[in-house]
C-alpha cells in the first residue's frame, strides 16, 4: 500500500512524526537554531556578517534585489576623463588655467567628502598640482545626493549634477556647458558642474568601470529567480551603460535618497521581501528600509544602525 495511505490518509507519516517527537523532542527543538548558527558561522568565514538569523531567513523569501551603482556594481574608483571650463584654452592638455581653477574649486568642496566621485576630483587636483590652491570649503555640506556646497573665498560655491544646476543656475547657465554635459552623459560618463558663487565655471566628467565579478553575480541572482533593479543617483545614460554590461534587468536613475525609499516601497508591495545592496552613505536609508540590507565590505555605511 502507498506510504501515505496506511491506516488512513498520511497514516504512517503521522505515526512516524509522533514517534520522533516522543523519542527526541529536544533534538527537534534545537535543530532550527543550530542550523541558523551553523549558517551564520559559515557566512562569517566567507567574510559575510549577518546582524541576526532573521535576515538569513528573509533571504530565502526574497523575490527582488535592488542595487546601487557606484561602488556596488562598479569598482567605485572613477577617474576624471574630461575637464571643460567655460574659458578653456587648451582642451587637449593639463596646462589650461581655467580648467585647473575649476578642478581646484571642486577639490576644495570635495576635500571632506568620502564619495568615490569626490575622491576622483581630489586625485585629478593632485595630478594638476592645484589641490592646495584653495583652503577646504567652510561649512561644506552634501546636497542630498546631488552635489556639495560650501564657502570658498567668501562665496557660496557649488559642485553638483546637471539637474541641480538646471534648478539653481538656470538663468546663467552657459549653453556650451549644458551641451557639453549632455554629450558627456550620452557617452556614459558621470558629470559634475562647478560654480564659484558668482558664475558657472564649467564641468568635469568621470568614468567608472564595472566590477569584474558583477556580471556573474547578477547571472546567479537571476538563476535563483530574483528580479534585479539598479537604483542610482547617476544620470540615466551612465546607469544604462553599466546595467547592460553587468546584466541588471531594470534601471532607475537620477534618484535622490528619498526616491530610493519610495521605489523600495513599490518593490516590496509588488514582490514581498526585497534585498537592497549598497556601499555609500546615501544608501543607508534604503538599506535600513529593505527586508535585507547588504552593506558592501569596507563601505562607509557598514556600521550604520539598520544595516543588516
Amino acid at each position: 500500500q502507498p506510504f501515505w495511505n496506511v491506516a488512513g490518509e498520511y497514516g504512517w507519516l503521522h505515526r512516524g512524526l509522533s514517534l520522533l517527537m516522543i523519542g527526541c523532542p529536544c533534538a527537534l527543538v534545537i535543530s532550527t537554531p543550530i542550523t541558523i548558527i551553523s549558517a551564520l558561522t559559515r557566512a562569517a568565514r566567507e567574510g559575510v556578517v549577518f546582524k541576526g538569523g532573521l535576515y538569513l531567513e528573509n533571504l530565502s523569501q526574497a523575490k527582488a534585489v535592488a542595487l546601487d551603482k557606484t561602488g556596488t556594481l562598479t569598482l567605485g574608483k572613477p577617474m576624471v576623463s574630461t575637464v571643460k571650463a567655460v574659458d578653456c584654452v587648451e582642451p587637449t592638455t593639463q596646462n589650461c588655467e581655467p580648467c585647473d581653477n575649476l578642478v581646484a574649486l571642486a577639490s576644495s568642496l570635495e576635500r571632506q567628502s568620502s564619495h568615490p566621485l569626490g575622491e576622483a576630483v581630489l586625485a585629478e587636483a593632485r595630478n594638476r598640482g592645484v589641490l592646495t590652491r584653495y583652503e577646504p570649503a567652510l561649512e561644506a555640506r552634501s546636497l542630498a545626493g546631488r552635489g556639495q556646497e560650501g564657502w570658498v573665498n567668501g562665496k557660496l560655491a557649488t559642485i553638483g549634477s546637471l539637474p541641480l544646476f538646471e534648478e539653481a543656475h538656470h538663468d546663467h547657465m552657459p549653453a556650451a556647458v549644458r551641451q557639453g554635459t549632455v554629450a558627456a552623459e550620452a557617452n556614459g560618463q558621470t558629470t559634475m558642474l562647478g560654480c564659484d558663487g558668482a558664475q558657472v565655471l564649467g564641468f568635469l566628467a568621470v568614468q567608472d568601470q564595472p566590477r569584474q565579478e558583477a556580471k556573474a553575480v547578477l547571472a546567479d541572482l537571476r538563476a535563483l529567480g530574483l528580479r534585479t533593479f539598479m537604483l542610482t543617483g547617476d544620470n540615466a545614460s551612465a546607469a544604462k551603460k553599466i546595467a547592460e554590461e553587468v546584466g541588471v534587468e531594470d534601471v532607475h536613475a537620477n534618484l535622490l535618497p528619498a526616491d530610493k525609499l519610495n521605489l523600495l516601497d513599490q518593490l516590496k508591495e509588488k514582490y514581498g521581501n526585497v534585498i537592497m545592496v549598497g556601499d555609500g552613505i546615501n544608501d543607508s536609508p534604503a538599506l535600513a528600509k529593505a527586508d535585507v540590507g547588504v552593506a558592501m565590505g569596507g563601505a562607509n555605511n557598514a556600521q550604520v544602525p539598520g544595516c543588516h
